[in-house]
């Protein structure tokens, strides 16, 4: 029999996705693409930052860049630790989204690759039939459907050769081949690594029971398998330690997820096993239409011992009630309650299925030919009686009669290969039968997400204005300070590790998740994994050193200074911003949770001599035209649709202020649609900031105003709005009276901070607008000192007078870690040179 070509088995896969995709209109071959969220937003992202970390000024270790500055190194094991991210290094910056695909692809074809190599070495299979369940594996439902988290697919590649090594310590005692897949596991992605470990024990333990190794041997086995481990754990600590440690930190608990309940029927999860049932982002476990037939023989066929089957039966039947009952889901998510993407661990049991289906098919005989028949029927039978009582979209005509269709042509197939004459025609027919199946369901499941992901073209959407506005300001302006661009501009919240400026924005499982909480408390759109900037709140951006704005739009001239434009984008100063570090009384920024959000932004700005609030509630009483009020709902209701309903409001502007409106929930996503606003008689595009539903109506200096909203366009009620004004001439003031004291002579990289301040008063607090992280170590005129955590940054007490103040980033734990694997390595390795020497001698 013709030997197994394993270019061949690497590359097929991967022909068989790039013929989807040329179909599906798909980059390379159209403007379509599979950037569904994570892969746009955090991985391309990432992906620059490391980039730069290589061949520019950036760190792996901490980044200013995004979330106000965080440590990177939890990113980077979390996302891109897989050794064939360094593809990436070896091509333009601009190619990393087409890199990115090539990635995924390339860990397809090593699916592929390693499952041949399993499968040669534990049961023999031979070409066509061996090319058969190695296709299978690399285009099993969990690699498409993860496709946006490519680094999830490097535990699917490697879970074949760590069961290859397996059998290399059950059968050879010889254990390196498993020490060194799996060590590569570990730095590739703990997370997958936790869940492959789970399933390569599991399957260790069966084995081991079914072989009937004498107790003596049982004990050499498993101290082989855990020496194993623990080595692996330690030569990856310098991944392991600090990405736990930092996903750890933050609290992803979802309290109504009940533990003891079941996360979906029997028949739902009967339904995955059938082309194009797999739904974006939920359960991946299709690993084509044959293990149906297949698996089920294999629990029949005595060629393999009862003991064997029913070992095989009782991990099987585990796994499958893994996906059913929480608990069990929770644990093989590192107890934790998955933020979507449910079902990770799917892809070991598709593993699990074509493993068990190629067993299957190697033992057939004639003596099976009537449980394929039975279990064909029986299969029949099940989607017939679905169709009849369950309410499932897939249980209906169309996809049933496929379903029966295409399951009965295997099942003739596999009952034709038992007759020898044309044995080998008929298994290449099967091999092109699941290819087709493969690729059908590859369609079907990578249309779904072309449906749902971006264009290309979203990569450089503003380009090249604005990736050329960020270098001109990186190289013209110096010094310490923060950017903020439109939120109509930003791509992705990561976006500033691409375009290399220092924002707040980030989303990431590895984020400072105390940070986002007290970021949130003042209005800000945050949570555990995500700050979301939007249009920023005034004054808090101000305080946080938020000196330059990217925008289409104007600013004004009596709080902006316009910079520079390139195109249609402006770039604004804002004459009002902070530096880094400025000294205040402590308790402006201890966030009271009874305060609302005015209060809160006041008491960061502190007490101004007028002992006048900064932010105000304007209590304006409207005259309004053919409207009936609610006071119930707080709602105006038109009375005659076919006459103008509109209501006015006065308002009286002291200095200079801006002009806020908040509205319902309702009306401010339909405010430009529905309702027309003037301000003396001239109509406004007013600016919406994202948050709490505000919107900037303008800047007014001494005036009088009349508001006039008009219901537009069939617009039947109004909420009751309410509005605030910003006082400008109060917060600078304000602002002039904390530059006195603020940090000058800043320097600044990537491991620490430097900057002089001359202190007067003895009552306050050095704040500084960086993010508290205990991994920086604060010294005051060169005698380190303990620094503060003031909300989500870092405070010090300082004394009168002129003090130096030094930060540097010592991240221990990534050090510490670092130098005991290497240590652990170093010892490893003379170990094994002195065993090979004695055992020579």
């Amino acid at each position: 029999m013709k030997k197994i070509n394993y270019m061949e088995v690497f590359f097929a896969p991967i022909i068989i996705i790039m013929l989807v995709f040329f179909l599906l209109k798909m980059s390379p071959f159209g403007t379509g693409s599979f950037w569904y969220i994570d892969l746009p937003s955090q991985l391309m992202m990432f992906y620059n930052h490391f980039y730069d970390s290589f061949y520019g000024s950036e760190s792996l270790l901490y980044s200013w860049n995004y979330g106000m500055g965080m440590n990177f190194w939890a990113t980077f094991c979390y996302y891109l630790s897989s050794p064939l991210s360094f593809i990436i290094l070896m091509f333009p910056r601009t190619w990393i989204p087409q890199m990115v695909v090539v990635i995924w692809l390339v860990k397809l074809g090593l699916a592929s690759l390693t499952m041949s190599l399993m499968l040669k070495r534990i049961i023999k299979t031979k070409a066509l039939v061996n090319s058969i369940f190695s296709v299978s594996y690399s285009l099993i439902a969990f690699s498409l459907t993860y496709s946006f988290l490519p680094m999830w697919i490097d535990g699917v590649y490697l879970l074949p050769l760590l069961i290859y090594s397996i059998y290399s310590i059950l059968y050879d005692d010889k254990y390196k081949l498993f020490l060194a897949t799996l060590t590569i596991l570990f730095i590739s992605n703990f997370y997958i690594a936790y869940i492959v470990g789970i399933f390569i024990f599991l399957y260790f333990s069966m084995e081991l029971y079914i072989l009937a190794f004498s107790k003596k041997e049982v004990i050499k086995k498993y101290k082989q398998f855990f020496v194993s481990v623990f080595l692996a754990t330690c030569f990856a600590a310098f991944i392991i330690l600090p990405t736990y440690l930092q996903v750890k930190s933050n609290n992803y608990e979802n309290n109504e997820y009940n533990l003891m309940g079941f996360s979906m029927s029997p028949f739902e999860l009967y339904s995955k096993f059938f082309n194009g049932t797999t739904v974006i982002q939920n359960l991946s476990i299709y690993a084509g239409l044959i293990v149906l037939l297949l698996v089920p023989i294999y629990f029949f066929n005595k060629k393999y011992s009862l003991k064997e089957r029913l070992a095989n039966l009782s991990l099987l039947i585990f796994l499958l009630v893994s996906i059913l009952f929480n608990l069990l889901n929770y644990i093989w998510h590192i107890f934790e309650i998955p933020n979507g993407a449910f079902y990770r661990f799917g892809f070991v049991i598709s593993f699990y299925l074509i493993l068990l289906s190629a067993k299957s098919f190697i033992a057939l005989n004639e003596k099976v030919l009537p449980k394929l028949t039975i279990v064909y029927f029986i299969t029949s039978s099940i989607l017939f009686f679905l169709y009849k009582t369950d309410s499932l979209v897939f249980y209906k005509t169309k996809f049933i009669l496929n379903a029966i269709l295409l399951t009965g042509m295997f099942a003739l197939l596999v009952w034709l290969i038992l007759k020898p004459k044309y044995q080998k025609l008929l298994i290449s027919v099967l091999f092109i039968f699941v290819i087709g199946d493969l690729f059908l369901n590859a369609y079907y499941t990578l249309r779904n997400y072309r449906e749902v992901s971006f264009d290309t073209s979203w990569y450089d959407k503003n380009n090249p204005d604005y990736d050329t506005m960020f270098k001109w300001l990186n190289k013209n302006k110096s010094g310490f300070y923060r950017t903020k661009p439109d939120m109509e501009l930003v791509s992705s919240e990561n976006e500033s590790l691409r375009y290399n400026y220092k924002g707040m924005s980030s989303y990431t499982s590895t984020g400072n998740g105390e940070l986002n909480q007290y970021l949130a408390s003042i209005g800000y759109a945050a949570n555990t994994r995500t700050i979301a900037m939007k249009n920023g709140i005034f004054i808090s951006d101000s305080l946080f050193s938020f000196k330059y704005d990217v925008t289409k739009k104007n600013r004004d001239a009596r709080i902006y200074k316009k910079v520079n434009q390139i195109g249609d984008l402006n770039l604004y100063e804002n004459k009002l911003s902070l530096p880094l570090g400025y000294m205040v009384k402590k308790e402006q920024f201890e966030a009271n949770e009874q305060e609302t959000w005015i209060e809160k932004q006041n008491n960061l700005l502190g007490r101004n001599s007028e002992n006048q609030p900064y932010y105000k509630q304007e209590n304006l009483k409207p005259n309004f035209e053919n409207l009936n009020y609610d006071k119930t709902n707080q709602k105006y209701q038109i009375i005659d649709m076919n006459k103008p309903a509109f209501l006015t409001y006065q308002l009286k502007i002291k200095d200079v202020a801006e002009f806020l409106v908040e509205m319902n929930s309702d009306d401010y996503v339909t405010a430009e649609h529905f309702y027309k606003m003037t301000i003396n008689g001239k109509k406004i595009d007013f600016n919406k900031l994202e948050l709490m539903n505000l919107a900037n109506l303008g800047v007014f200096e001494n005036q009088e105003i009349t508001l006039k909203i008009d219901l537009i366009n069939e617009a039947q009620s109004i909420y009751k709005p309410q509005f605030y004004t910003l006082n400008y001439s109060l917060v600078n003031k304000q602002v002039n009276k904390i530059k006195k004291q603020s940090l000058y002579n800043v320097s600044y990289n990537n491991k620490m901070l430097k900057g002089t301040i001359d202190v007067t008063s003895s009552d306050e607090v050095l704040f500084l607008s960086i993010p508290y992280d205990k991994n920086w170590q604060i010294k005051v005129n060169n005698v380190k000192v303990d620094g503060d955590k003031m909300g989500g940054f870092i405070g010090v007490p300082l004394k009168k007078g002129k003090h130096l103040i030094e930060l540097n980033y010592r991240p221990m734990v990534i050090y510490v870690s670092s130098l005991f694997s290497f240590m652990m390595l170093v010892i490893y390795l003379m170990l094994l040179v002195f065993m090979n020497r004695k055992t020579n001698n």
